[in-house]
């Protein structure tokens, strides 16, 4: 390789400070997960961790993954499963969709009842009617009590 090879290929190259600064997420992140095994430096110069472009898409998919509620271990999961069968992860996708839509369904019931109380004319909250009925369906909810 020519030093003109060279010098281009590791202008190419971003440090880990130029990869955080590119993605908007912390080295210290970064390097997080390079310790559980899901992100790593595409080669080291001198004992520094160093990144191509492409590095910038991977930061993004585990960040993406991130946000729509898979923890580290389920992307650990989605990618040691998907190396193996590539279509298994929908599997794991409809464990996450079923999950979230638990947690839709839950905030959906808060914002109900938020809802209620912050129309709800009564001086005492715990007075009013509205309350006492969605409350009595709650505690028909607690297993000592289902069917009682």
């Amino acid at each position: 390789m020519s030093v003109a090879e060279t010098a281009a290929g590791a202008a190419e190259l971003m440090t880990i400070g130029q990869l955080s600064a590119e993605t908007g997420i912390p080295s210290s992140t970064i390097r997080f997960w390079e310790r559980k095994g899901l992100l790593a430096p595409d080669r080291r110069e001198s004992g520094q961790r160093r990144y191509t472009a492409d590095a910038v898409r991977r930061v993004g998919m585990l960040r993406l993954l991130q946000e729509v509620g898979l923890t580290l271990a389920d992307i650990r999961r989605f990618r040691e499963e998907r190396a193996v069968t590539p279509r298994s992860w929908h599997h794991l996708v409809d464990e996450k969709l079923a999950d979230v839509e638990r947690q839709i369904a839950a905030l959906e019931h808060a914002r109900k009842l938020l809802a209620h109380a912050s129309t709800c004319h009564h001086d005492d909250l715990l007075a009013c009617p509205s309350f006492q009925q969605w409350f009595a369906g709650y505690l028909a909810t607690f297993p000592a009590r289902e069917g009682a």
